[in-house]
């Protein structure tokens, strides 16, 4: 993959991770209208805020165990167009089973941004050379040297 590409991939991952992390807090500003349109008690609207972030957050895990069986650009492939299609039946939705469905649809596809971006930046952006394997494979923290880094090679830092 050349530099060009590796640019414009982690472009990508950094615009949908913020994408998918706002979403989840954007909400709160819409709960009252949601409550008022679907005429909701607070406590049921809560659940489009609440049942967003609890699918997230277990779905991150479980994208992270996808990863060893799955290839990683199938996976967020189908983890953006999962995102998107939540998005579009979310902004149609007609009454509040269906919002609260697309949320957690849009939720099942953001929670693949997070763990899939640290996999890409692995497998892919890092040059794995050496013999130094730390957990993000992070050259300059094993050397100490940082012309080693993988930010510096790549931006030219």
């Amino acid at each position: 993959m050349d530099s060009q590409r590796k640019k414009k991939l982690v472009l990508l991952l950094a615009i949908l991770l913020t994408f998918t992390v706002i979403n989840g807090t954007m909400f709160n500003v819409t709960i009252p209208d949601i409550a008022e349109t679907f005429g909701l008690l607070p406590s049921q609207v809560s659940w489009v805020m609440t049942g967003y972030i609890l699918v997230y957050a277990i779905g991150s895990v479980m994208y992270g165990k996808l990863a060893d069986m799955v290839p990683l650009k199938t996976l967020l492939t189908v983890g953006i167009l999962l995102f998107s299609l939540g998005s579009v039946l979310g902004f149609l939705s007609p009454n509040y089973g269906t919002l609260l469905a697309a949320r957690i649809l849009q939720a099942l596809g953001g929670a693949a941004i997070p763990a899939l971006a640290l996999s890409f930046r692995l497998a892919i952006l890092i040059p794995i050379e050496g013999k130094c394997s730390g957990l993000f494979r992070q050259r300059c923290l094993c050397f100490r040297d940082w012309s080693h880094c993988w930010w510096h090679d790549w931006w030219g830092a």
